[in-house]
This record gives structure tokens, C-alpha cells and sequence, in this order.
């Protein structure tokens, strides 16, 4: 429908309240309703035409770590699940305490701390409104980050594990070492020669500081670009 003409007049701030009373162009004191009820939207939002019916492709899919988690869960009690979670942190503290360079696969401090998460949220599945179940699992998880992140604990990883590694992880592996060029002054993108300098130099330093562990993963990380090196 067509527009009434707008007000151009500019009047003072205290004169506003006059004019809007006497403007020519001032929207009439009652609305036709035909304005709203004659519109598509709302014929469209109140059912008086068809609405368009929206058109979704989805597949439902089972993924295989729900459906095993669903199974075990549905197998077990929640007893069960904890005192498996418990047995497991104290695994986890036995291995942690142990002064070794390296863990064996399915049998390292960050493995026993999965079988606890994944036992909390069995229990979790089981039993959803338990507060404490929840704050277990955080405590875990956060345990989690700490050992491998502060504490550095890592796998021992075989040559045939390290050529096995997914995309992901060779990528995540180059941030780790640009990194550690920054932190010795080199570039990002410097040759391999560089970036193995760099990493001698930091797993100097980490041994001088006796962080053992991290020192380790750094040596992991040398002989990884080393065999780069070698296939060049």
C-alpha cells in the first residue's frame, strides 16, 4: 500500500511535542487492522494460507562409541562404574609416581585416566541428576589435561607409530616445533637443519630445569624431524 509522505521540517527540540500534534503528515490517531491482517506474513503465521513446508535431509546414524556406550552402561550399576573409576585413579597415581622417559601403549597415567572418564560417564548415563557423578568427571578431565600438558606426560611412540600418525597429529607436531623455534629466536619456517637445532636446544634447557619428562617428549619430537631428515 502506499506510503503517506514523511515529515522534512526541522524544528527546535523544545518545539517537537507542538509540532507532532499539528504536523499534516502525523500518523492518524487509530490504525486500520487490514494493515497487519492484510499482510503475507501474517495470513502465512496464522494459518490463513499454507504455510511452505520446509524440506530436511538428515540420516540418523548410530555411532559405534554410543552404541558401546549405551550397551555397557545398560549392563552395568552405577556401584560398578565407580569403583572401577576409583581403581583407576589409583592406578593412575602408581604410574605417575614412577620415574620412567616413556609409558607403554594402554598402559600409560593418561590411559588410566580415560578408563576413569569413560567409567564416570557410565555412571553418569545411569544415573543423569547425580551432581557428584558430574563434579567426578570434571575433576578427572581436568587431571587429564594437567598430566599431559603441564606435567608432560607422554606414550612411548615406536617408529612405526610415528609414521602411522594422522594429519592431524604431524600438524599438531609442526605447531609443537615452530613453537619451540620461536622460543629459541629461530623463524617459523626455517630448514630442518634450523628446527633440529632448535629442539637440541630446548631439550637441553628442560633438562637443566630436570623437567625429565618434557625433556623426553622433546627428544621424541627431534628424532621425528630426524628421520625427516634421513628420507630428504
Amino acid at each position: 500500500m502506499p506510503h503517506e509522505p514523511c515529515c522534512t521540517r526541522i524544528v527546535e527540540l523544545s518545539e517537537l511535542g507542538k509540532h507532532s500534534l499539528e504536523c499534516p503528515h502525523k500518523p492518524p490517531a487509530e490504525l486500520d487492522s487490514k494493515d497487519v491482517t492484510g499482510t503475507s506474513w501474517y495470513q502465512t503465521e496464522f494459518g490463513l494460507t499454507s504455510k511452505p513446508k520446509h524440506q530436511f535431509k538428515h540420516t540418523l546414524e548410530v555411532r559405534a562409541w554410543e552404541k558401546q556406550l549405551r550397551e555397557r552402561a545398560d549392563e552395568g550399576k552405577v556401584a560398578n562404574h565407580l569403583s572401577k573409576a576409583t581403581s583407576e585413579i589409583k592406578n593412575y597415581g602408581e604410574l605417575v609416581s614412577k620415574s620412567v622417559p616413556y609409558y607403554e601403549e594402554g598402559n600409560s597415567p593418561l590411559d588410566a585416566l580415560h578408563k576413569a572418564a569413560v567409567n564416570y560417564a557410565l555412571a553418569i548415563k545411569l544415573k543423569p541428576t547425580d551432581p557428584e557423578l558430574h563434579f567426578y568427571l570434571g575433576v578427572v578431565l581436568e587431571e587429564h589435561y594437567h598430566a599431559a600438558v603441564v606435567f608432560g606426560v607422554v606414550k612411548k611412540i615406536g617408529e612405526q607409530g610415528a609414521e602411522n600418525l594422522s594429519a592431524a597429529e604431524v600438524s599438531g607436531r609442526n605447531e609443537e616445533i615452530s613453537g619451540i623455534c620461536q622460543l629459541h629466536g629461530f623463524k617459523t619456517d626455517v630448514a630442518l637443519q634450523q628446527q633440529l637445532k632448535a629442539l637440541d636446544m630446548e631439550y637441553r634447557q628442560l633438562k637443566e630445569q630436570g623437567q625429565s619428562a618434557k625433556a623426553d617428549y622433546v627428544q621424541t619430537l627431534y628424532n621425528w624431524k630426524a628421520q625427516q631428515a634421513g628420507k630428504v
